[in-house]
């Protein structure tokens, strides 16, 4: 395992995805209304009402969550002007992830994080988000929602290595840069490990689902597992056209750098790729200012 000379703990620290996770949790810990909510969730005999009262106790949070009920990522044509009735047409689960997403942007979006823009991450994961949730629907899985979610947080465990090692970071992306290999490869070579692992370890220490767990820990390598196959290769090609947005890669290029399981396992051609780069873009300026108000352009 490769250390890194400026970890605030020293130059022998052994750096490790669990090492980082837990450095992160120490200065983010996720809202009182989330871990609410979520304890609802898990007790059968919750009602819809209650799950609504737990989320109307956040200003902040139920002025989100109506404004995406109102907005094109469910595409009513009702009004939904309160949180009872948000609930009832989007779902516990959907809440759920919703109130999850929202509270860990919000955590992370105040961060000032040396050598990169927050702002730009943001806005390249909610590409990711978008494309996720295109793919997923091509691919036939009936809650495309989660899918979005999952790749809105897919490159968490990014921001947590530019949090407490940028310039790993740094060197990452000169590398990806270089060498026209992914991100989350370029990070594995220099760390030892890849983002993924780090994502997946803060998640576990935040004991998500696994549902938006495992489809992460296995973006960067989705035929490891296949049990997870099918979404983690959404993920993947989701955060490898995310990347290639932001690296100005043209699609040939692209397509190089995915995962033939991935390929396999979502029926990708060239041409539906072509398609689903545009169909995400257009989501992702679509939804940006609801789902990111404050980074949003």
């Amino acid at each position: 395992m490769n250390t890194i000379d400026n970890h605030p703990a020293g130059e022998n620290t052994q750096l490790t995805p669990l090492f980082l996770a837990q450095g992160v949790t120490d200065l983010f810990s996720l809202p009182d209304v989330y871990l609410r909510v979520r304890a609802l969730l898990d007790d059968p005999s919750t009602s819809l009402n209650e799950i609504a009262e737990a989320v109307s106790l956040d200003p902040g949070i139920t002025a989100r969550l109506l404004r995406i009920a109102n907005s094109a990522f469910f595409g009513f044509t009702a009004q939904i002007d309160n949180v009872n009735r948000a609930v009832n047409l989007v779902g516990t689960q959907q809440v759920h992830d919703l109130v999850l997403a929202t509270t860990v942007v919000n955590a992370f979006s105040g961060v000032a994080v040396e050598g990169m823009e927050m702002r730009r991450f943001w806005q390249m994961s909610l590409l990711c988000a978008a494309g996720s949730r295109v793919l997923a629907e091509r691919c036939g899985i009936l809650d495309s929602e989660r899918m979005f979610i999952a790749g809105l947080l897919a490159h968490i465990g990014r921001l947590v290595i530019w949090l407490q090692q940028p310039a790993a970071m740094r060197q990452a992306h000169v590398v990806a840069g270089q060498r026209d290999i992914p991100i989350h490869q370029a990070v594995g070579e220099i760390l030892g490990f890849d983002d993924a692992k780090v994502a997946g370890e803060l998640f576990s220490c935040w004991n998500l689902p696994d549902t938006l767990l495992e489809p992460i820990r296995c973006y960067p390598h989705p035929g490891g597992d296949r049990s997870t196959l099918l979404e983690a290769s959404i993920l993947h090609i989701a955060s490898a056209v995310s990347d290639a947005v932001g690296q100005q890669l043209n699609q040939d290029e692209l397509i190089r750098q995915l995962d033939k399981a991935a390929w396999s396992a979502t029926e990708l051609t060239p041409e539906s790729l072509g398609t689903l780069m545009e169909e995400a873009e257009a989501l992702t300026t679509e939804l940006a200012t609801v789902f990111l108000p404050s980074v949003a352009a």
